[in-house]
């Protein structure tokens, strides 16, 4: 990879594999908090506009890579509804105005738009940009990708789309999966563990329906003589190498249907299970070959889990299979030339 890079967000993708040819332009002074963006790679901030102006100018950058910002408030814990709208709603209007003066300067460079929100609809300040860039990537796409608009009705200009503007904005997008960064991925087990655990879970349970209710056939499952285990709050070391020691793991959605326990379950020599969803998956994992998929309606998950479990010989050569799945298509590096391979 040579071509220089100019990528703008919160979060970076392309500044993580090719460190040296990418700028990584933050919205903030400040890089995100938590463990999970401990070991980001440097980025600019908006004092560097100038220069990356002028090499906008010279033509110095190939690509310009846009992560939009989501209204999705949850993800500010400790604040009041509407003071989070507020922050989001200053961010958002900052950020596309930054996004908006570059783009005057980047004639004839392509622009990609990585949206990452667990939202199933578009963000109706994002749409205008399916005019701007050769290609959009959405995780959470539906499948019938007009019900991304749903929500888009007092975007500016929606109403004049004609039915063959609405094609060719659809035929932009793209589905995109979360990925898994290269510190995740060194973390976990490199070799199969001896499984002690039928199934295994760690997450929040709470408030989220499709969760509840599969929590009760787990419970089910123990009381008939299944080694179920659940946890939440662990390390990701320690998660990682429960995951391992189990022959399934139940992957159900939470805030959004694309989940990394998808992916880890698999990374660690173990069979996700997890539940059907009306979206576009980038390279799904198999049914049968890499995981498996449920109804969560009625007891499907319990059937499921018990015909798994009856061949294990059948669940390790899928834990094999899908492990070399997720790092041929779900790795960072592997989405990086993914996007590439679309718009250049």
């Amino acid at each position: 990879m040579t071509a220089n890079i100019l990528e703008i967000g919160r979060f970076c993708l392309f500044k993580r594999v090719y460190p040296e040819t990418t700028t990584w332009l933050h919205p903030g002074d400040t890089p995100p908090t938590g463990s999970e963006y401990s070991l980001l790679p440097p980025f600019v901030t908006r004092a560097a506009i100038p220069s990356i102006k002028r090499r906008l100018r010279d033509r110095d950058y190939q690509l310009i890579v846009y992560f939009p910002p989501g209204l999705s408030p949850h993800t500010a814990s400790g604040l009041s509804f509407r003071s989070v709208l507020k922050r989001i709603g200053r961010r958002r209007s900052s950020l596309r105005a930054t996004v908006s003066a570059l783009l005057r300067e980047a004639v004839g460079i392509p622009l990609v738009v990585l949206d990452m929100d667990d939202a199933e609809s578009l963000d109706p300040a994002n749409i205008s940009l399916l005019d701007h860039c050769r290609a959009y990537f959405k995780r959470e796409m539906p499948d019938d990708h007009a019900k991304l608009f749903h929500g888009a009705r007092g975007a500016p200009g929606f109403r004049s789309w004609s039915p063959l503007s609405l094609e060719c904005r659809l035929a932009k997008l793209r589905p995109i999966s979360l990925g898994l960064p290269k510190e995740r991925i060194q973390s976990a087990p490199p070799v199969p563990h001896e499984k002690t655990v039928d199934v295994f879970f760690a997450g929040k349970v709470k408030k989220c329906l499709v969760r509840e209710q599969g929590l009760s056939f787990l419970r089910s499952l123990a009381s008939k003589g299944f080694i179920v285990t659940t946890a939440e709050g662990l390390s990701l070391e320690e998660y990682l190498q429960r995951c391992a020691r189990a022959w399934l793991v139940w992957s159900p959605e939470g805030m959004g249907r694309d989940c990394f326990r998808h992916y880890e379950a698999p990374l660690c020599w173990s069979v996700p299970v997890i539940n059907h969803a009306p979206i576009l998956r980038y390279r799904p994992l198999i049914d049968g070959t890499h995981c498996f998929y449920y109804d969560a309606k009625g007891d499907n998950l319990e059937q499921v889990i018990v015909r798994a479990l009856s061949d294990k010989t059948r669940l390790l050569s899928m834990a094999e299979e899908g492990r070399a799945y997720v790092l041929a298509y779900h790795t960072h590096e592997a989405l990086c030339r993914y996007v590439l391979s679309e718009v250049i």
